[in-house]
């Protein structure tokens, strides 16, 4: 079976947020080149669910929620204990975003520009 590599690059510095079951403070994302930046790698460390909001900069995200059974959310939502990152499309760098975990006890979520490799 024959797949595509995509070879991603740092664009930025890796944010890390300790997050709980109350939101996250909103946290601004930033790309390190003259490029438009728009994608970013997403690590849940942690042994909970997190959702994610993401908004452009100079806007304040929505605040996350975590589905429940029949409900729906607008939230990026990440497996636990990831063992390699997902890579999702963000707004242009900078951006803002908030997390919230479904547990008290804290899971870490990093965060990094990436842009493909030229």
């Amino acid at each position: 079976m024959s797949g595509i590599t995509i070879l991603l690059r740092p664009c930025g510095k890796t944010a890390a947020l300790s997050v709980t079951n109350s939101a996250h403070a909103e946290v601004t994302v930033e790309s390190n080149t003259n490029e438009n930046v728009t994608q970013a790698a997403f690590l849940n460390t942690g042994a909970s669910v997190l959702a994610v909001s993401l908004a452009p900069s100079g806007n304040t995200p929505e605040t996350p929620a975590i589905p429940s059974d029949g409900n729906t959310t607008d939230s990026l939502i990440l497996a636990p204990n990831m063992t390699a990152p997902v890579v999702i499309i963000t707004p242009p760098c900078p951006f803002n975003l908030k997390a919230i975990s479904g547990s008290s006890t804290a899971s870490v979520l990093y965060v990094m520009p990436v842009g493909a490799q030229s």
